[in-house]
């Protein structure tokens, strides 16, 4: 996810200039209506725009106090475009931040949040993304993208608990990590330098195509060896109860 400043506007009630921002959500086609209703919502959004591979593909202004007879029709062209993508890009004009600056998913996430399947990226939440809580993966697959922007300098822990289910996460070459936890009836595989030059890259595109764009050049960061003065290290702390982890490193 990016935010930037946009140019002031003048508000359409009070004749005054407003700060406007812009917010670019990364999402896949089946979470493409309950994104837009929740920006519909929040009040201080004013433009949303739908795009695919660079395409504008709707464009919806927002009024405020914009009624339910309006959004109806609104969510039902989404829902066909949502249908009919994999992912797209959701760019959104705010009036104002919302609070705290969180992004979609800052929220701790239920117990059984992961029925259904889910996917997390660098690119969309930025760091904020190792201070969600604790990962939940119940009967479905999880696939955690760490690849797909630079990771600041530090140390973080990501927890991690699957039942009977699945998780992916692809780490640049630069990261190192500890995995520790418990494993019962399943396991944890790390593959690290399996594969050797574009192959591991090409394979990784393709594990990440429905969660975040990748060129079809790794970027220098990605594979980029580990830099003692900017270390970056993860601690992986998994609960596994018949399921796995498995672990992709550049």
């Amino acid at each position: 996810m990016q935010k930037e400043k946009e140019m002031t506007q003048t508000g359409p009630y009070t004749g005054e200039k407003q700060q406007a921002y812009r917010e670019e959500l990364y999402v896949t086609g089946d979470q493409l209506v309950s994104t837009v209703e929740r920006l519909i919502h929040e009040g201080q959004v004013r433009r949303i725009i739908i795009k695919h591979e660079g395409r504008t593909i709707l464009e919806l202004p927002l009024t405020i106090g914009v009624v339910g007879a309006v959004v109806a029709p609104m969510l039902a062209a989404v829902g066909a475009i949502g249908v009919a993508l994999t992912n797209c890009t959701v760019e959104v004009i705010r009036t104002e931040l919302p609070q705290a600056e969180a992004p979609v998913h800052k929220a701790n996430p239920p117990l059984l949040s992961g029925i259904g399947g889910q996917a997390y990226s660098i690119s969309h939440s930025g760091m904020q993304l190792f201070d969600q809580g604790k990962i939940n993966t119940l009967m479905s697959s999880t696939v955690i993208d760490l690849v797909s922007a630079p990771i600041e300098p530090g140390e973080y822990r990501l927890e991690i608990s699957v039942t009977m289910g699945g998780v992916e996460i692809f780490l640049p070459r630069y990261v190192q990590f500890t995995l520790e936890g418990s494993a019962f009836a399943g396991g944890r595989n790390v593959h690290d330098g399996y594969y050797e030059g574009p192959e591991v890259w090409e394979i990784t595109r393709q594990k990440l195509r429905y969660v975040v764009y990748l060129p079809e050049e790794p970027p220098d960061f990605a594979i980029a060896p580990p830099n003692p003065e900017r270390s970056v290290r993860i601690h992986f702390v998994t609960h596994i109860t018949m399921g796995g982890v498995d672990i992709y490193r550049l």
